[in-house]
């Protein structure tokens, strides 16, 4: 799970969905794009 600070006038945050290898929708794909992305940033 992530979690997001958005400074504004009242602070505020969102979190993200459970990435989970169960989970019905199997968003596995998403994460390891995401991931691999990550990786390529310098």
């Amino acid at each position: 799970m992530f979690v997001k600070l958005v400074k504004d006038n009242a602070p505020r945050y969102g979190t993200s969905n459970i990435f989970d290898v169960r989970n019905l929708g199997n968003q596995l794909y998403d994460v390891l794009r995401i991931l691999k992305r990550l990786s390529q940033l310098d």
